[in-house]
């Protein structure tokens, strides 16, 4: 076993001063009778098997909630996933210069 894990996992320790006063995290919104959550800001992204995946923080909910998404899955949240690219255009690069045509075909 290694003594190694990740920075982002960390988190200071933030006592609840009011024990019975745990706030839920948010229900699902329902869109198209679809239960959805808002995300609060798209993290990372990687292609895996082939599929664009996004790391997603969700609003309302701790560290231990992030979790890779596919980008079908995040259809609602294109204004995000747009702010994401602009600000890390590498990202989804591949290790040369241009991106390769499965990601132009992932991304439009």
């Amino acid at each position: 076993m290694y003594s190694i894990f990740y920075v982002s996992r960390l988190e200071p320790i933030i006592h609840n001063i009011f024990n019975d006063r745990i706030q839920p995290p948010p229900p699902p919104m329902i869109i198209n009778s679809n239960e959805e959550y808002e995300v609060n800001e798209i993290l990372n992204s990687w292609i895996k098997r082939k599929k664009l995946e996004y790391l997603v923080d969700w609003s309302g909910y701790d560290i231990s909630h992030q979790s890779w998404e596919p980008a079908k899955n995040l259809k609602n949240s294109q204004e995000l996933i747009n702010e994401f690219h602009q600000n890390y255009p590498e990202k989804t690069m591949s290790k040369g210069s241009q991106s390769s045509p499965l990601e132009r075909e992932l991304l439009s």
